[in-house]
């Protein structure tokens, strides 16, 4: 039996070593925690050994708990919380980003900073009216193809009556005709599809960089083209060779604004970098779309080339070669739709055929591995 004193409250304590069963001494009377007096060696030993199990077991009790509470759904607090530190995290990142913007923006000269101003008045704010505008180019184009066939029969009548062998004419004229509708269809068709595919999925695109430069090479070409047109028609009297040059001025106008209006594409510019081989892949995608939705507006073309072939019609002096040249570029222009269609098409397949070679590789890479892994065990 070993006897001490309490010193907080001074009662004596009378305790069994062989009865004891927790390593701390607790008094009776005031239930306070008391100093171990001095014990033998064993009985420091034994207590000790106590309190290591009792850790022990504190231990497994903490982790049953964690799991318990691991188990359980999370609260709504909980989930509150959570989304307040991600929006925390976001924010903080996207600080960081603008600050690495606007220190780039910094480094830009005042030549850049310029021309940029400028080309931000070519960029489109409602990309739902120039959708708007697309569809109404597009119909505006399909109807005078179906015109330009009326026109093609009247002028193959014309002809006909004139000619020993009239029927050569009335077949051509009838021709024209069922091709003006077959290709009005097909302008009306992908023109539509292409605004479908464009709109499906969005495009991440990382610079400003790229859409400014052909931006203003586009924009640049439009005086080119206006200037050859005037020569043109000053030296050599085509008007033909000038409506070419005038619809080219428009096609780089368009091309311009599709350039720096990437929301009119559904495509965005990401704040972080990317490599080469992101931004060459990105790229080239924006281009097929700037192809997909210029197929649309080149059907502005018809209009033009319908009033050629008014001007041929009932012009005598000019040769039949000039209406020809009109209907081939009617055609040209009825078919752009699809044909740009089928580009998007293979721009596709080779994107699939590159995951998938590289998702095999991979796969295939982490089965090397793994059978790697094996022989070494």
């Amino acid at each position: 039996m070993i006897e001490f004193e309490c010193v907080h409250c001074n009662t004596q304590i009378s305790i069994d070593p062989d009865q004891m069963i927790s390593p701390e001494l607790i008094c009776p009377a005031c239930g306070t925690i008391i100093d171990m007096p001095d014990l033998p060696p064993e009985m420091k030993a034994k207590l000790e050994e106590m309190a290591e199990s009792a850790k022990m077991s504190d231990e497994e009790a903490d982790d049953e708990v964690a799991e318990a509470v691991l188990e359980q759904p999370p609260s709504t607090q909980a989930t509150m919380w959570r989304e307040k530190l991600a929006e925390s995290f976001q924010t903080a990142n996207q600080a960081n980003v603008a600050d690495s913007e606007d220190t780039y923006d910094d480094r830009k000269s005042k030549l850049e900073n310029l021309v940029e101003t400028f080309l931000d008045y070519f960029s489109i704010r409602n990309h739902e009216g120039f959708i708007k505008y697309h569809d109404s180019v597009s119909s505006i184009g399909q109807y005078s193809i179906l015109a330009a066939g009326v026109l093609a029969l009247l002028k193959s009548g014309m002809l006909a009556s004139t000619s020993k062998q009239p029927e050569h004419f009335i077949v051509f004229g009838l021709s024209g005709l069922i091709a003006s509708c077959v290709l009005s269809y097909l302008a009306a068709k992908f023109s539509r599809l292409t605004v479908a595919v464009i709109h499906r999925t969005e495009l991440t695109f990382y610079t400003y960089d790229l859409l400014y430069s052909f931006g203003l090479i586009a924009l640049a070409l439009i005086p080119m083209f206006l200037f050859l047109g005037v020569y043109v028609v000053i030296a050599n009297s085509s008007i033909f060779s000038a409506v070419m040059f005038v619809v080219g001025a428009i096609v780089a106008l368009h091309t311009g604004i599709l350039f720096l209006s990437p929301i009119v594409l559904n495509s965005k510019v990401g704040k972080h970098s990317s490599s080469p081989g992101e931004t060459g892949i990105a790229f080239l995608g924006y281009m097929i779309r700037v192809v997909l939705l210029l197929s649309g507006f080149l059907l502005a073309v018809a209009p033009v080339l319908l009033v050629v072939l008014v001007f041929v019609l009932f012009d005598k002096n000019t040769n039949a070669n000039t209406f020809l040249h009109a209907c081939a570029g009617l055609a040209f222009v009825a078919l752009a739709p699809m044909v740009s269609y089928f580009v998007y098409l293979a721009y596709r397949i080779v994107l699939d055929l590159y995951n998938t070679i590289f998702t095999i590789a991979k796969t295939l890479s982490v089965f090397i591995d793994s059978l790697y892994s094996e022989e070494q065990e």
